[in-house]
């Protein structure tokens, strides 16, 4: 049986829900993509993304990875992402940490609070690019997000 590649998002639905400020699907769809990002810069970076200090206008980013790396395999096939939900910021950073006590790149990500927020709140996390095997259970209670 084929073991395959995928990456895990989850989400807070409480914010999506919120019946007074309502987290917007244009919200939604950036916090999912920095969640989808971040673990596979800070894999190129060795380090949180957001601990890099630019200081020119342009920088080269090199991501090596060995034969047989689930991050690698995952880039030359379909990119598989897998958006789950959990119902409250408890929960997200239960699983979360769960999963990097296991020692797995997994990457939290805080909106600035900028916009729909009014201040720093964590939206989701992601998660490096593991076969289902490895990273289902962790995540087998969680469900779809919809």
């Amino acid at each position: 049986m084929i073991d395959p590649v995928k990456q895990i998002i989850v989400v807070r639905k409480d914010l999506i829900t919120d019946e007074k400020n309502p987290m917007t699907p244009g919200k939604l769809a950036a916090q999912v993509a920095h969640a989808s990002l971040a673990p596979i810069l800070e894999k190129a970076y060795g380090e949180p993304f957001s601990n890099r200090k630019f200081d020119k206008k342009s920088y080269t980013l090199e991501l090596k990875l060995e034969e047989g790396s689930p991050i690698k395999e995952w880039l030359e096939k379909d990119f598989r992402k897998i958006v789950l939900y959990v119902k409250s910021e408890k929960k997200l950073m239960d699983v979360y940490d769960s999963i990097k006590q296991a020692g797995f790149n997994v990457s939290l990500i805080t909106d600035k609070g900028l916009t729909i927020f009014k201040e720093p709140t964590v939206t989701c996390f992601g998660v490096e690019p593991l076969p289902h095997s490895v990273i289902n259970p962790f995540v087998k209670k969680l469900q779809l997000l919809k």
